[in-house]
């Protein structure tokens, strides 16, 4: 998601469980750092494990992971 600002905002994606029916939950910006650094997690393992192919041939280029990973 991104704010009226054009910064990227990251919801929660719900790690902790659903909240029972009438319950508050509070978010904060804690859980938008914990849902931003799971996120980077997945890109770093998907990144690592391209990268460790046993056949280099298979290894992604530098430039394919950019064109990948960015707008």
């Amino acid at each position: 998601m991104i704010n009226e600002r054009l910064e990227p905002k990251v919801a929660s994606f719900n790690f902790g469980g659903s909240a029972k029916q009438g319950t508050k939950v509070k978010f904060s910006s804690k859980c938008d750092i914990f849902s931003f650094s799971m996120l980077l997690w997945k890109i770093a393992f998907d990144i690592i494990r391209a990268a460790w192919q046993n056949d280099p041939i298979l290894r992604p280029r530098l430039h394919e992971l950019f064109n990948h990973y960015t707008l």
